[in-house]
């Protein structure tokens, strides 16, 4: 008895971590948490994020500055978040955000972010919201168009 309960214990384990690996919107969801909550500077955020290697300094201080506004937007109206929506296709997925001021319910902003999976199969977000922008594609059409048409 004690032996299937066991096994049962590390299937659900093994289950649950597949699931939360899986989830693109939750990854979204706890990037603009983490962006909001300023607990980190961007630039460690932006090391998370699936920024090409390819992308120059120049670009990179640009989208630095670029999440830094949007963290600062997300503290001053205390921005409450839900996931509205997923596409996926392959390595790529597109999650839709609600984000509802906590100062006025009225108040409701919608934010797109881009994800692509990584080599550990993990969900990791586009350094510039609502696109794949500086995200590693190489010179394959058929990712960019994959891409372009999330």
């Amino acid at each position: 008895m004690r032996k299937v309960f066991c096994r049962a214990v590390a299937a659900l384990g093994a289950l649950s971590g597949s699931v939360l690996a899986l989830e693109p919107g939750e990854t979204a969801l706890s990037f603009l948490k983490l962006l909001q909550a300023e607990e980190r500077p961007v630039a460690d955020l932006l090391k998370e994020t699936v920024l090409s290697p390819h992308t120059g300094t120049i670009r990179r201080s640009a989208i630095s500055q670029r999440l830094g506004r949007v963290g600062r937007y997300l503290r001053v109206n205390q921005f409450e978040f839900g996931i509205l929506g997923e596409k996926h296709d392959g390595e790529f997925a597109a999650v839709i955000l609600s984000a509802i001021s906590k100062h006025d319910p009225l108040e409701v902003d919608v934010m797109a972010l881009g994800l692509r999976k990584g080599k550990e199969e993990t969900w990791g977000v586009a350094p510039v919201p609502g696109s794949f922008d500086n995200v590693y594609l190489g010179f394959d059409e058929g990712l960019r168009t994959r891409a372009a048409a999330l």
